[in-house]
């Protein structure tokens, strides 16, 4: 492989690495997407928890005032007896029950006001929510047109990369861009080719034998790493490139 196949393979190499970049870009939309719709739906879930919270307050509250209203009307038929009680001790009966019975509601009611307050907090907590939904969707709404937006983009970017890179191909030696296409297709990160530093490859960090550096330093045949089967180059020189 001398310089000039060298020069177009490399601009290959880079115009795959940025149609990765963008089609990886691409892919992470719709998952930006739906994270941004879950915290909606957990606010909306949170929502519908403080309802039925707030619902079994009231369902309480209800309760409680019917105890209360039954007891009264204890108390109203208890009094009427009182008035044809004959004996002082049916009296004294029928007074403890009534005393009783208006000792049970008034911690009763006590009790009731407590739980109306609760009813405030959890329905002023509810608004809140409600408040912040709206504000979660419009910026769940705000945020799915910007994805949209941005997806448009990247298709043309796309197109304008694909389209310069069919154009590339047809420059390269058919047999180095077959095996270039064979790495590349296996490699997650879409490299095919590294780099040779002080006789290393800088894809895999695997030392090169004198004989491989040699070749390379011909500029003629094309050598792939024994190790992780990129192509291996250097950068043009008369000998191989030092780090720095």
């Amino acid at each position: 492989m001398n310089k000039a196949e060298l020069q177009k393979l490399k601009d290959l190499q880079g115009l795959d690495l940025k149609i990765n970049e963008l089609k990886s870009n691409k892919n992470s939309k719709p998952v930006q997407l739906t994270e941004k719709k879950k915290e909606a739906d957990d606010i909306q879930a949170q929502l519908k928890s403080k309802q039925q919270e707030l619902q079994d307050l009231k369902k309480t509250v209800d309760q409680k005032e019917v105890d209360v209203k039954e007891r009264e009307d204890k108390i109203t038929k208890l009094n009427m007896q009182l008035n044809v009680t004959k004996t002082n001790k049916e009296y004294g009966i029928i007074t403890k029950e009534i005393d009783s019975l208006k000792a049970d509601n008034s911690v009763t009611e006590d009790g009731i006001l407590g739980f109306f307050s609760q009813v405030d907090e959890a329905e002023k907590v509810c608004g809140e929510i409600k408040d912040d939904i709206e504000r979660k969707n419009k910026e769940y709404d705000d945020f799915q047109s910007q994805i949209k937006k941005e997806l448009v983009e990247i298709d043309e970017q796309l197109a304008e990369v694909e389209s310069t890179r069919q154009k590339m191909t047809g420059d390269l030696l058919p047999d180095l861009f077959k095996l270039y296409e064979k790495i590349m297709t296996h490699k997650p990160d879409r490299q095919a080719m590294a780099l040779v530093i002080d006789n290393t490859c800088r894809g895999c960090h695997v030392d090169l034998t004198p004989q491989e550096i040699n070749t390379l330093l011909k500029w003629k045949d094309t050598i792939v790493c024994r190790s992780c089967s990129r192509i291996l180059y250097l950068e043009p020189a008369t000998e191989p490139q030092k780090s720095k």
